[in-house]
């Protein structure tokens, strides 16, 4: 009963627009007072409790050194370098999108920065050579999905964070490689087909000397991720070291070559505290909600009622997938792994997932859900940017999406596409 009453509660906020952070508290909070004999000073001391980890101090840097590289222009020189690698292939535009949003998602950890940093030059150069408007946005926002998917991932640090042991953020990070230019060859594919049925431009081939200097323009850049990644899985450096270290070098990158401003810097300081204090509030607010929903037994309810499915570790993994797809479509994605993954985690356990595999294609399936309506940021952001509605651009969508859950259905019957680069590090 006490979870009837938790979810009518909060699909209640939902609907009369309560923001996602206080919509979890509040049904955490009116459920408490109504079935649970606890002192309601548990509320603060859980929200506190959800957000005290040393890892989760890696998300505010990670966010920092995406803004301070965005600021310093980077995302000119990654396009330019895309352009130069696949610009000339048909719908070249929409190749040098997504190949752009792969190599700024190494940079930015976020699927919103980097629809946002991206998109601003992306949608409308498209849109200007003759492209569909809604086929701008459909690019654009499945790319930026990509960004909490190629490391460094904000996300995949939640997941680690609130998974456990098993699931260290070095190997999700790594983990998240080969899916990540899985992603993208399927959307280059799928923009590329649809390129050929409507006959958008190709880009001027670039003259093949000319491609080392574009690559060169764009090493600042794509030297970032090496940092982070090799520091993490050498053991030199910690997650939150290790953004740390990024942060120092976007830092001195944009001294270096003297685009980062006082100006600059103050925005880049005061976005990425917006931003972490929104991930952070939700993170408080889910971990709530999450502590409810285990002391109520939902997990271990879970776990003894789908006991028989724990035989088929592939049956677990497509219904966990398909049930992140659609929650991702509602929540956000720090949110919903906040609350499902406690959930899920027993009956992973109990069939033998590696919880690295389940917690990459946890990932892609609420990445997804970024690009999806009704609650795809992604979406909205690469609407307004293209000045059209959100319904008007789901016109071209579709085959996106579908390239997308295809990679994860490929990531789910072959978990070494995941495990492998982890277990070759080891």
């Amino acid at each position: 009963m006490s979870i009837t009453v938790l979810i009518i509660c909060l699909l209640f906020l939902f609907l009369v627009s309560v923001p996602i952070a206080w919509a979890l508290a509040i049904s955490a909070l009116i459920t408490l007072m109504v079935f649970a004999d606890v002192p309601l000073t548990m509320i603060p001391q859980r929200m506190f409790t959800g957000t005290d980890s040393f890892t989760l101090m890696a998300i505010p840097f990670f966010l920092l050194a995406g803004e301070l590289m965005e600021k310093v222009g980077i995302s000119d020189k990654l396009i330019e370098f895309s352009r130069s690698l696949v610009g000339h292939i048909r719908g070249g535009l929409g190749n040098v999108t997504v190949g752009g949003s792969m190599m700024f998602s190494a940079v930015s950890g976020s699927g919103i920065a980097t629809t946002a940093a991206m998109g601003k030059i992306t949608i409308p150069a498209m849109i200007q050579r003759g492209y569909h408007p809604a086929f701008a946005v459909a690019a654009q926002s499945t790319s930026g999905a990509m960004g909490i998917v190629i490391p460094p991932s904000i996300i995949m640090i939640l997941y680690a964070v609130t998974a456990g042991p098993g699931a260290s953020v070095s190997d999700m990070f790594v983990g998240g490689i080969i899916p990540g230019a899985l992603m993208g060859l399927a959307l280059m594919t799928t923009g590329y087909v649809i390129s050929r049925r409507k006959n958008y431009p190709t880009e001027a081939r670039v003259a093949a000397r000319k491609i080392p200097w574009r690559a060169l323009k764009a090493v600042p850049a794509l030297v970032m991720p090496l940092i982070i990644i090799l520091g993490i899985t050498l053991g030199i450096v910690t997650t939150t070291e290790s953004a740390v270290l990024a942060v120092g070098y976007a830092l001195l990158l944009g001294l270096v070559t003297r685009k980062l401003s006082m100006r600059k810097l103050v925005d880049a300081l005061y976005n990425s505290a917006s931003a972490t204090a929104m991930i952070m509030l939700i993170v408080a607010s889910a971990n709530v909600f999450a502590w409810v929903v285990t002391s109520e037994g939902l997990p271990s309810m879970l776990a003894r009622q789908m006991s028989g499915l724990a035989e088929s570790p592939l049956l677990v993994l497509f219904i966990a997938a398909a049930i992140l797809l659609v929650i991702g479509m509602f929540l956000d994605s720090a949110a919903a792994l906040i609350i499902v993954i406690p959930v899920m985690m027993p009956l992973v356990t109990m069939s033998g997932v590696d919880p690295v595999h389940f917690g990459v294609v946890a990932v892609i399936a609420l990445a997804i859900g970024l690009a999806t309506p009704p609650v795809g940021l992604n979406l909205f952001v690469a609407s307004a940017i293209a000045g059209i509605d959100i319904l008007a651009a789901l016109r071209y969508l579709a085959p996106f999406i579908i390239a997308l859950i295809g990679v994860l259905v490929l990531l789910i019957l072959f978990p070494n596409l995941v495990l492998w680069l982890p277990e070759l590090l080891d």
